[in-house]
């Protein structure tokens, strides 16, 4: 029953403080939210507040409940990671993420490459380590390897850039640093193992091998199955007879890949992503994203608020020119070694940033990591306080350089036709303005009657996507113009819905002309008007 009561309060504490710390950074340091979350959990963490006995409870956030490994704490963590990539998957476009794959793989491997060499580099020069060799020099290499991609994904999901070119480049590219990283990972750790001489283990070869044979594996087919089968999950989530059960079901499988994932040694948020990635091409994306508003909104302030609590404070005054170097060094790795090869591929500079920004924050991979090197003695105490400042770094950093660099101006060099999906336009015009808008939620409630699922898009504009399975349409107001948008095989359908609506207006006004009281006009026009959404 105590734990009941603590766990109670300690989750009042991490919601409310980071919901406070998250508006107040908004507010007046005009910063995204998940900075102001992540302050939060380091001033209520083990470290901070967390550690001062409150009566009848004790330390409110005792060590235990900080690591990744033990506590409930970890248990919502999983949670808000799994909704937080889940929906960062809803939010992307899956035939920019196939196209970007090669540009994914390589950014990938050349970030993982570069980070590894100036992070083991960084720990050489600046005392880390006795040699190249050492396992603690490794392991400091390793560190700066482990990219976390759902700082990135919450930043690119709250200003709607999941489905740029440069988003769906991160997240795979991170797909292949993830992979990267649990080989290389699995690799020092052997090789930090001791004989009974003193002498340690050589590279294993073999288990390397095994690793990234089966860590590709998981991936390709779960990739694959969801493509495969994304349609009848769709059409099995609309017979549960409402989208609250669906979203609930969909979460459900989310949950399901995350396991999968863990269980081949992945991470987990890479199988919630993938099955947000499938069921992001059927047309109940809005809706699953509409549904998980409020979820996403509760546990994904907590997820960066435990984060948050991970940090250890006390350790970095005594490492803070080793720390600030690692730093340094470990964000440059990310920066040249994703942005270089992402020139090449069609990317400008402006592009490549973005990539290489948006690959490097380091945060609970990289205090795992080290937290087992601890654990097992291969690193001390220092070494732990510069990885803690790396974090603290990258964590706050990258926020804000990601805000500035998704501006308004395109991160490629040309957009293609194709890249712009290949959608020509409809026009039609309008007396005024006023009237165009009232024919734009028109069109929306006749597609609704089509089965498509509406969604306004966000800016405060009269713009609505439309889907119903593969099929999508954008309808607005054009100052005195409505304007349909489709791929060209669509147009034919779109202008048969527009032509069936304009008669049934025609009539509608036509009757209305006839009406000398005025009052009787605008009946008639809110009847058959859409309700508002």
């Amino acid at each position: 029953m105590h734990h009941d009561a603590q766990f109670a309060v300690q989750l009042a504490v991490i919601i409310i403080s980071a919901k406070l710390f998250g508006r107040l950074c908004e507010r007046y340091l005009r910063q995204p939210s998940v900075i102001g979350e992540i302050a939060a959990g380091m001033a209520i963490g083990p470290y901070a507040l967390g550690a001062i006995p409150l009566p009848g409870f004790g330390p409110l956030f005792p060590l235990v409940e900080s690591g990744q490994g033990e506590g409930a704490l970890h248990g919502l963590a999983i949670v808000a990671a799994v909704v937080l990539l889940f929906l960062a998957g809803l939010e992307s476009d899956l035939k920019k993420f196939l196209r970007y794959s090669v540009a994914g793989v390589a950014t990938g491997l050349g970030g993982a490459v570069l980070s590894f060499v100036l992070g083991a580099a960084a720990a050489l020069w600046l005392g880390g380590g006795k040699g190249f060799a050492d396992p603690a020099v490794l392991i400091m290499g390793t560190v700066a390897t482990a990219t976390s991609v759902g700082l990135t994904a919450r930043v690119l999901a709250d200003r709607h850039k999941m489905d740029t070119p440069e988003g769906a480049t991160i997240v795979s590219a991170a797909v292949v640093d993830d992979v990267i990283g649990l080989i290389i990972l699995g690799v020092v750790l052997s090789m930090s193992t001791s004989h009974g001489d003193g002498s340690h283990a050589g590279i294993p070869w073999a288990k390397a091998g095994r690793v990234a044979a089966k860590a590709g594996v998981v991936w390709v087919v779960m990739l694959v199955v969801g493509i495969v089968f994304a349609r009848p999950v769709s059409a099995l989530l609309k017979r549960l007879g409402s989208i609250e059960a669906g979203t609930a079901a969909a979460l459900g499988l989310a949950f399901l890949m995350a396991g999968i994932a863990e269980n081949a040694g992945m991470a987990l948020i890479i199988g919630a992503y993938v099955m947000g990635l499938s069921l992001s091409k059927t047309d109940l994306r809005h809706e699953l994203a509409r549904g998980l508003s409020a979820v996403y909104h509760l546990f994904v302030p907590i997820f960066f608020c435990i984060m948050g609590m991970m940090v250890d404070l006390t350790r970095i005054h005594t490492v803070l020119l080793y720390g600030l170097g690692f730093a340094i060094l470990a964000v440059l790795g990310k920066v040249v070694g994703c942005g270089l090869p992402a020139l090449p591929l069609g990317f400008n500079l402006r592009g490549a940033l973005r990539i290489g920004f948006g690959m490097a924050p380091r945060m609970e991979v990289a205090l795992i990591v080290a937290g087992i090197a601890v654990k097992r003695g291969v690193l001390g105490t220092d070494a732990m306080g510069a990885v803690v400042l790396m974090v603290l770094v990258t964590a706050v950093s990258t926020p804000s350089i990601l805000c500035l660099l998704f501006d308004a101006r395109s991160g490629r060099r040309a957009d293609t036709a194709e890249e712009l999906e290949e959608m020509v336009d409809l026009r039609i015009a309008m007396p005024g303005p006023e009237l165009a808008d009232l024919v734009v939620n028109q069109m929306v409630r006749a597609f609704r009657d089509e089965q498509f699922y509406s969604y306004r898009l966000p800016g405060g504009m009269n713009v609505f996507e439309l889907r119903k399975e593969d099929a999508i349409v954008y309808v607005k107001a054009d100052g005195n113009d409505v304007v349909f948008s489709a791929r060209p095989a669509m147009m034919q359908y779109v202008r048969f819905i527009a032509l069936e609506e304009m008669v049934t207006l025609d009539q509608i006004f036509s009757e209305a002309s006839q009406l000398s009281d005025m009052d009787s006009l605008k009946r008639t026009l809110l009847t058959n008007a859409p309700s508002d959404e």
